[in-house]
């Protein structure tokens, strides 16, 4: 069993490397790679933290982890905590239907998460918003494309992280019916 002072170390290094990694994707990466879409590295730590952590964890973990990012993104408040909600909800309801460890799964979801990211983003958008957004085809594919090769790199980290400063690793909590 893991103290609570670990667990709170871990958390708060969850949240440096996503203001980290929003940071590099928002700012950094344009200066290097100019308008080449980057990867979704903020949803990359999201989904780990969907995937490492139980329900009421993860979703209050997301909704956290999306206040955070709000300052580094051009989305509303209220966009981005709609997107996030059934982004977790597709993606939870994913991991309680199959689950296997690794960083094969984890990129693959991370694949899921991105396009269903855009895909939600430009739904609730036509719903809820007077000029609906943009579709930029070529970069949302870049972004759904580069986000699970980059989350490949970005899981043993996130392993690593959670190895170090929890002692048990975290519990995979499945919700829902067997099938």
């Amino acid at each position: 069993m893991s103290s609570p002072g670990l667990r709170i170390l871990n958390t708060s290094i969850l949240f440096l490397i996503l203001l980290f990694v929003t940071g590099i994707q928002t700012t950094l990466w344009f200066q290097f790679f100019g308008q080449f879409p980057p990867p979704h590295l903020w949803l990359i730590v999201i989904v780990y933290v969907i995937f490492s952590r139980g329900a009421r964890l993860s979703l209050f973990l997301t909704y956290l982890m999306g206040f955070s990012v709000l300052s580094l993104t051009a989305t509303s408040m209220g966009m981005l905590f709609v997107n996030l909600l059934i982004l977790y909800a597709i993606i939870s309801t994913l991991k309680s239907r199959f689950y296997w460890g690794g960083v094969g799964y984890f990129s693959l979801m991370c694949l899921i998460a991105s396009f269903l990211f855009h895909f939600v983003y430009l739904v609730t958008s036509m719903i809820f918003e007077h000029q609906m957004a943009e579709i930029l085809f070529w970069s949302r594919l870049g972004q759904g494309l580069l986000t699970p090769v980059v989350a490949i790199a970005f899981y043993p980290i996130l392993k690593r992280l959670d190895q170090w400063t929890l002692s048990e690793e975290p519990q995979m909590e499945v919700v829902g019916p067997d099938l």
